[in-house]
């Protein structure tokens, strides 16, 4: 008997889409570039706060989806539509790049930057790929613990090497940093322990949390800042930072135990836009330089606020639509593949 899909996973995944969106809309629309005065300002640090969550979402999920993935050759064929993405990805961004911003794009730049995943945001293929491989292996450590017990101290072992020293570096205190580019391996079992024991939390209490720990988080930003430029420090900037791990468990936890009512009909389109984030993350860029290009020429810094919602909207539902081409391309290539293995056998 088929299990039945969650559409919780499928709305995790696509709000973190929208999540990475809105952390652009930051990055690209001036807002690391101006000081931090007023309520306003701190409103805004907050959403920056809380949409940090991003990558720790999708690192999250792919620990809860994948914590029962064995080695073998099967496993390691599914990375082939994803590297395929990827590459017409990659291709696309530097098509507009020589189109569109006019740079000089040789063949020989071409292939140096989609090998070392050089694209724009093409860091989060290179970790995806990286921890695709290990999968099997951390399974196997993840496992083989006995207990609970056990799994937890795995989590706290990874916590200490990769999120303690985030908030220790710019003290006094000696506390090595050697780890910390771990830290997808840290999200990855935190999903894992999720996926089999949950978080014990009610749902009021998990709101209460995250509440709090936004504001105490966006008033430490400010208190920081000073009436200057926000800061970017290992503890809120980097995702192995205590601030985007606490409030990404906690969301992820929430949308994971929401009840949401949904049709049959809704749910398809829930599920079909979900498998087209992957695509959509690797081609944001696009439209991220078409948008800002275009808002930050005509809207002075402080009004661009009020166009977040149209600037993400516009970004997020055309990186979608050429996700699903660059899919339909895949499909396709993967029929052809097909087919030809059919006649020679």
């Amino acid at each position: 008997m088929k299990k039945e899909r969650n559409i919780n996973l499928d709305i995790i995944r696509i709000f973190a889409l929208f999540s990475v969106i809105s952390v652009h809309f930051f990055l690209h629309s001036g807002f690391y570039k101006d000081n931090l005065v007023g309520t306003k300002d701190f409103i805004l640090v907050v959403f920056r706060e809380f949409f940090m969550i991003c990558v720790p979402l999708f690192m999250i999920l792919i620990g809860y989806l994948n914590n029962k993935k064995e080695l073998s050759r099967d496993y390691y064929k599914k990375l082939i539509p994803r590297l395929t993405v990827y590459l017409i990805a990659a291709v696309c961004q530097l098509l507009v790049m020589k189109f569109y911003q006019h740079k000089s794009i040789t063949m020989i730049y071409s292939i140096k930057t989609i090998l070392n995943f050089g694209i724009h945001y093409g860091w989060y293929m290179n970790m995806y790929v990286g921890l695709f491989l290990l999968i099997p292996f951390l399974n196997l450590i993840y496992n083989g613990l006995k207990d609970k017990k056990e799994k937890r101290v795995l989590i706290i072992i990874f916590l200490v090497l990769t999120c303690v020293p985030t908030i220790l570096l710019k003290t006094q205190l000696l506390f090595s940093d050697f780890w910390i580019a771990l830290y997808p391996v840290t999200y990855y079992f935190i999903g894992c322990y999720i996926k089999e024991f949950g978080l014990k939390i009610s749902k009021k209490l998990n709101i209460f949390l995250l509440i709090t720990l936004l504001l105490t988080y966006g008033t430490i930003n400010m208190i920081v800042a000073d009436g200057s430029r926000f800061v970017k420090l290992a503890y809120n900037h980097e995702w192995s930072g205590v601030m985007p791990l606490t409030l990404a468990v906690l969301v992820f936890n929430l949308l994971l135990n929401m009840k949401f009512k949904v049709g049959e009909k809704s749910k398809k389109v829930i599920t079909k836009i979900s498998s087209l984030v992957f695509g959509a993350y690797l081609v944001e860029w696009i439209f991220d330089r078409i948008a800002y290009d275009f808002l930050n020429a005509r809207v002075v810094y402080k009004n661009r606020i009020y166009y977040y919602i149209l600037c993400v909207l516009f970004v997020f539902v055309c990186s979608l639509i050429l996700s699903y081409i660059i899919n339909l391309i895949v499909d396709f290539v993967k029929n052809v593949v097909r087919g030809k293995k059919h006649e020679k056998n």
